[in-house]
């Protein structure tokens, strides 16, 4: 594989990461003038932050994962982030700053006689190391350059001449830059639109939208901080026109900001929890601009009045899902807000399934073999999966008022309740062998969620209250060698 000799680079850095991080002097950020200018991808790894948040011995930790040990140093400044680097033609690089060239040739030179590198050379001014067929590192006294993705030769020759760049040359005059240095989570990414826009646009459910946004014209920025219980990683869209920006603002109108109505109705604490807020006229428009999406919606419009109920959306929509231990079935309430629900009268027309009116109000729809039970609620109308559930769309319920303030920040918001998921992981066998061989983790855990508001999307996994991610996870480490 061409990328084995960066995942070499990327392994002898952040081995020393972790087994050799000391305060050292901090060389700032200069040394990204050996990143090209034209790079699609750009990462930046800040071990400094991620100690100091999470109160980690590195060394310590380093030595439980059989990375090295106490007297294990590799002259790199590790006070200054490591950045990782990707080309549209898959070359892959990564940076970092020198604190001791010394003690940087002599940890190569050890790797070198355990036959896990190449012997150390000089050429052109630099000192060098073959990784393998399509990997090299390079360094001088300051800094340290990896790439991977050519033969050596190539390779040799571009690495040569980024060395020698200035700053104006490099990456650091560029908008990517900019917003990566912004960055104080432990690790940022950022695409540029033009690389991912060529592979987005062989995905055919990312193509049918394209058209409606330039991907040459934004940026995708992907952070991850861990901090104390918590992992959250973030994606950002960053338009980079006026044209950018104003059509994808155009794409999110159809979604209004939750409002919390439907918090904590009918099902109390559900493993699952799905909410968003709609304006289902605009969603309306938005949808049938995209042709493929536009002919489906044509379709089921014959069997069931798919554009009415759709355009009378008008404010917060909920999914509970639960599930009890030994059932095989999860038990649901979909609550929906809309402006009117004229359409209900018409269920026995739809033609998917046959529906019966019930005596306690609403309908039961048989489709092909399932029941499905739906009505009318004082917000608009509901669907569950049994009538007692159905009948209780609008009473309280509880478990979820501590996330309202969270939840009403968002546009769409997912949280899952990982104890009561482990619990039913329990009842199946190899689940369990799995949630036993690491119980004390597993105990820890709380939720996950997906929450996103405008442009920002996060994914965060929180174990409970006075709990540390990273130790936690150093844990299981230790359990699993």
């Amino acid at each position: 594989m061409k990328s084995k000799g960066i995942i070499i680079a990327l392994v002898l850095v952040v081995v020393a990461a972790v087994a050799g991080y000391f305060a050292f002097r901090g060389s700032g950020d200069t040394y990204c003038r050996v990143i090209p200018k034209d790079a699609a991808l750009l990462a930046r790894i800040d071990m400094k932050t991620l100690v100091a948040d999470n109160d980690i011995d590195p060394k310590a930790l380093a030595q439980k994962m059989g990375l090295g040990d106490e007297n294990t140093e590799i002259g790199l400044d590790f006070a200054s982030p490591v950045y990782v680097f990707a080309s549209v033609d898959q070359v892959m690089g990564v940076v970092a700053a020198i604190d001791d060239a010394d003690k940087l040739e002599a940890f190569l030179n050890d790797k070198a006689e355990k036959k896990e590198s190449g012997p150390v050379e000089e050429q052109r001014g630099y000192k060098w190391v073959q990784l393998d067929t399509y990997g090299l590192m390079v360094w001088d006294g300051d800094i340290l350059l990896a790439m991977s993705g050519k033969s050596a030769d190539q390779l040799r020759n571009t690495m040569a001449d980024l060395m020698a760049q200035d700053k104006d040359a490099s990456i650091m005059a560029t908008k990517m830059y900019e917003e990566s240095a912004e960055s104080k989570e432990s690790l940022s990414l950022i695409v540029d639109g033009k690389a991912a826009g060529t592979v987005a646009k062989q995905i055919s459910t990312i193509r049918m939208v394209a058209p409606m946004v330039n991907t040459d014209d934004i940026h995708l920025k992907v952070t991850l901080a861990i901090k104390d219980n918590k992992a959250t990683l973030a994606t950002d869209i960053l338009p980079q026109t006026d044209a950018a920006k104003g059509a994808i603002e155009e794409m999110g109108k159809g979604l209004k900001t939750i409002s919390g109505d439907l918090i904590d109705k009918g099902i109390s604490s559900p493993i699952l929890w799905v909410g968003t807020s709609i304006d289902g006229e605009k969603l309306s428009e938005e949808l049938h601009a995209i042709e493929p999406v536009h002919q489906a919606l044509t379709l089921a419009d014959a069997a069931i009045d798919v554009n009415r109920i759709l355009k009378s959306l008008d404010g917060d929509m909920s999914l509970a899902l639960d599930m009890n231990v030994g059932e095989m079935m999860p038990h649901y309430l979909l609550n929906v807000t809309t402006n009117n629900t004229d359409y209900l009268k018409d269920v026995e027309y739809w033609k998917i399934g046959s529906f019966d009116a019930l005596a306690s109000g609403g309908y039961v729809a048989n489709i092909e073999g399932m029941k499905v039970y739906l009505g009318e609620s004082k917000k608009g109308f509901y669907l569950a999966s049994d009538e007692t559930l159905g009948q209780n769309a609008d009473k309280e319920a509880s478990g979820l008022s501590h996330l309202k303030k969270d939840i009403t920040d968002s546009n769409f918001y997912l949280t899952v309740d990982l104890q009561k998921l482990l619990a039913f992981g329990q009842a199946k066998p190899r689940a369990a062998m799995m949630i036993g061989a690491y119980k004390d983790q597993a105990s820890k855990l709380d939720r996950f969620t997906i929450k996103a508001k405008g442009l920002h999307t996060e994914l965060e996994l929180s174990l409970k209250e006075g709990n540390n991610l990273v130790k936690t996870l150093e844990g299981m480490i230790s359990n699993g060698k």
